[in-house]
């Protein structure tokens, strides 16, 4: 029963390994995509950590840095250094509130708006390239499943 067991965990790792593998595989693939297709357009300052946060601002909702951070799920130093980038390149702005100086909103400029389309075309490109023969259910399954790890992962 032992020999089973130990079989049963070893089987076990790999198999996480290989799923992190593919994973990993799949954030690569998505990044050197997107860059490519930065690259290819000559849109300049844009990395692909820019897409989230675009994306939150395309919304057309006043988001504070912690708004912003809060809304994609990363620290807010990290959409700091990514919101000053954006700032310098003049696709965002920070403006103050005028009732509290304290805080700054994040708005996009004509020049960042005008990235609208060019984020939805990638987003079509990937969903043609990645979700090639998936069905709707597949596509929620696999939702899911990612949530779950999302969620699993920040368990401490």
């Amino acid at each position: 029963m032992t020999k089973v067991r130990c079989r049963t965990n070893i089987y076990a790792m790999e198999k996480t390994q290989q799923i992190i593998r593919h994973i990993g595989g799949i954030h690569d693939s998505i990044h050197h995509f997107i860059s490519g297709y930065f690259a290819e357009c000559e849109i300049e300052c844009l990395v692909p950590s820019h897409g989230e946060l675009l994306t939150a601002l395309f919304s057309g909702r006043e988001f504070t840095m912690g708004d912003l951070a809060r809304e994609i799920r990363k620290t807010k130093p990290t959409v700091t250094v990514l919101v000053e980038k954006l700032a310098r390149c003049g696709y965002v702005t920070r403006e103050r509130d005028v009732r509290d100086g304290r805080v700054s909103y994040i708005r996009l400029t004509d020049k960042g708006w005008s990235l609208k389309p060019v984020l939805e075309e990638i987003l079509s490109s990937l969903e043609k390239r990645f979700f090639s023969g998936f069905t709707v259910q597949e596509k929620n399954n696999l939702e899911k499943m990612l949530l779950r790890i999302e969620e699993n992962s920040k368990e401490e």
